[in-house]
């Protein structure tokens, strides 16, 4: 799943084959934005005017991210990411195991 892939879909229920919905999804991807740019880009000493991200992870059936990977243009953002993940993203508890991808693109005002 990219980010910007179909954001008329809303909360509904979940694809043939998921455990979350795009809109489940999201939401926790927007509850973290905010802190993931800070800690990972903000304060960030690159001098790159921009920084792609992909980070692969599983979502548990409890909720919480196992197997959180991600790689790009800066390896000490994407370990930030992947940490900040790995210790503060959870999801809702859905009963089965699903992998998301999530792209992040940062780029200095």
């Amino acid at each position: 799943m990219a980010l910007g892939d179909d954001p008329g879909i809303g909360a509904g229920a979940a694809a043939a084959g998921q455990c979350l919905s795009q809109g489940q999804i999201l939401q926790v991807i927007g509850q973290h934005q905010v802190a993931v740019r800070r800690l990972c880009w903000d304060r960030n000493p690159t001098a790159r005017p921009s920084v792609g991200i992909a980070v692969s992870m599983t979502v548990a059936p409890d909720g919480t991210t196992q197997s959180v990977s991600a790689s790009g243009d800066d390896t000490a953002v994407a370990k930030c990411i992947e940490n900040d993940i790995r210790s503060n993203w959870r999801f809702g508890s859905v009963g089965c195991s699903q992998r998301i991808s999530i792209p992040f693109k940062f780029v200095r005002q």
